[in-house]
């Protein structure tokens, strides 16, 4: 298998398209000795991003069968390769996917940027509709309008923290805010760690230094600090 998948990656580093490895390749399976692993599925979805970036006319059908591969890995390329073929009609392809479910989060955060990469305004619209849920499906979609810097989300994101259990808002929901960059998010969390409880304000710590490169916010995120008692301040400070 590993000389197949090196094959079909020299071909695309050279760029060039071969019927008898890209179309061959998407149905093949391989399961070897006694493990039930299918060593095939990188293969597999491989040749679809090729068909993909080859702009394929048939490249939408072969994306939608592999984004029902059994292979969490098959899907995830399949997701990718919507994206790089650059075409909105590959967006309901995503919509279905995110709307259904997937038992893998990568997937489905996969299916999320790749929207997110082909329209950008309507995914945001679209992605914001998925947080009125608090599962895992709504974790992926707060993360992916975070790193995509959706400002206009940054509502939606905090109504979703309210909402949610505060083990969800602490692990996810302060970070996708921390992502956003947004000043109303940034302020949401200053002052969690201004004025919250230790749970919390350790938690918006550990999210607000995801950016500890930028000088500016870590001396605010430091003024907060000094907003708490003396051992919780010791304790944020040394998060730094």
């Amino acid at each position: 298998m590993r000389g197949k998948i090196a094959i079909v990656h020299a071909l695309h580093a050279l760029g060039r398209w071969a019927d008898e490895v890209f179309v061959a390749g998407l149905h093949h399976v391989q399961v070897e000795g006694y493990s039930p692993e299918d060593t095939a599925a990188e293969l597999r979805g491989l040749c679809g991003l090729a068909h993909a970036q080859h702009g394929r006319d048939d490249a939408p059908i072969v994306l939608a069968h592999l984004l029902a591969d059994p292979e969490r890995v098959t899907r995830v390329a399949a997701a990718r390769g919507v994206a790089d073929a650059g075409r909105e009609g590959g967006v309901p392809l995503l919509h279905f996917k995110l709307l259904t479910g997937d038992d893998h989060a990568e997937v489905l955060a996969a299916c999320a940027e790749a929207l997110l990469h082909l329209t950008p305004d309507g995914a945001a619209t679209f992605l914001q509709g998925l947080l009125s849920e608090h599962d895992e499906r709504s974790e992926v979609v707060a993360l992916a309008l975070g790193g995509a810097r959706v400002v206009g989300a940054v509502d939606t994101l905090q109504a979703w923290c309210v909402g949610a259990s505060p083990e969800q808002r602490h692990r996810v929901g302060y970070l996708a805010l921390a992502l956003t960059r947004a000043e109303p998010a940034l302020g949401y969390l200053l002052d969690a760690v201004a004025s919250h409880g230790e749970v919390s304000a350790l938690a918006a710590t550990r999210a607000l230094v995801t950016f500890r490169d930028d000088p500016g916010l870590l001396a605010r995120l430091r003024a907060a600090i000094t907003e708490q008692p003396a051992p919780l301040r010791r304790r944020l400070g040394e998060l730094l």
